[in-house]
């Protein structure tokens, strides 16, 4: 079982048997070594400085002799059992670990100070970097995406992890730090990544988040309508275009704003450019139209020749 640092921590012990008080024991039991006896009923036998926060609690009658740990801290991790000490072999036993809370936890970008909200391009790789400072037992970051409008995160690449041990009078405790690459879509423009801890149990997690919005060059569409001699630009992109930033280009002229009434008589290429604070994308096509029919000249003067024989004769 995981308790808190700096927590009060009782460990119960109900009454064995119809041992009298003085017959029973608490005792700190090791794997390869002794056990320690800490108390003998309510007195004390060990001296030794672990247990100077430890102290016994009696209840009505002597149903029970509890174990109390006062202000508890990562040396006084162990196996603690209550025995007769007569009688070993029945005994209640419990082993406790001591997490202690992480002193800081932050996301930065690039080994930079700490965004609040990112503006990244389509296609760009961001290096984000998460850190515990301070933690016991060493914490796992895992990272998270949330792409707007969908309001579940989902768990993506846990990218590349670090652990530093601090050792210090107390116990160790131990730095996490995670690099995540991260590679911008423009699936959605807005979202949010987090980073999360994981790996304790008596200390409920904690995790930063980054909102991101996603830029991208403008992806242009043209098009001409012959019947209403009409051009259309149209773009894709964030920030949107602008209706004074589109510029439609015939001829080496250049015509402000998204759409443009124009008779094109033959073979034209058209070029539209649309400019946002990413940059400019441009599309162009060429309308290639045939001039309408016209009767030819000869036939022209023999219908006239015709219709003047006509009448004379």
């Amino acid at each position: 079982m995981a308790v808190v640092k700096g927590d009060n921590h009782i460990l119960e012990c109900s009454k064995i048997s119809s041992a009298t008080l003085g017959e029973i024991a608490w005792m700190e039991i090791f794997v390869e070594d002794l056990p320690i006896i800490i108390f003998e009923g309510s007195e004390k036998k060990s001296h030794l400085q672990k247990y100077d926060n430890f102290a016994v609690e009696t209840g009505g009658n002597m149903i029970y002799w509890n174990l109390l740990i006062d202000d508890i801290t990562p040396s006084d991790e162990g196996t603690y059992a209550c025995s007769l000490k007569s009688h070993t072999a029945e005994s209640h036993s419990a082993t406790r670990t001591v997490e202690v809370a992480h002193q800081y936890f932050d996301i930065s970008l690039s080994d930079k100070s700490t965004p609040d909200d990112i503006l990244a391009e389509y296609g760009e790789t961001l290096q984000l970097t998460c850190q515990t400072i301070g933690a016991r037992p060493a914490l796992e970051l895992n990272w998270y995406q949330r792409m707007a409008p969908q309001p579940e995160y989902h768990q993506i690449h846990t990218g590349y992890t670090q652990i530093t041990t601090n050792n210090t009078l107390d116990t160790a405790t131990y730095d996490t730090t995670n690099v995540l690459q991260y590679y911008v879509h423009k699936d959605y423009h807005l979202g949010e990544i987090k980073c999360e801890t994981a790996g304790q149990t008596a200390i409920p997690s904690d995790d930063d988040v980054i909102s991101f919005e996603v830029l991208w060059l403008p992806d242009v569409q043209l098009s001409y309508n012959a019947d209403k001699m009409l051009v259309v630009c149209e773009s894709s992109a964030n920030p949107p275009v602008v209706e004074s930033q589109y510029a439609i280009i015939i001829h080496g002229n250049v015509y402000r704003g998204s759409t443009l009434d124009i008779h094109i008589i033959k073979k034209t290429t058209i070029t539209c450019e649309a400019t946002n604070m990413v940059g400019t994308g441009s599309a162009a096509i060429t309308v290639s139209l045939a001039a309408p029919s016209l009767p030819s000249f000869g036939l022209l003067v023999t219908s006239m020749v015709l219709t003047l024989l006509f009448y004379y004769v």
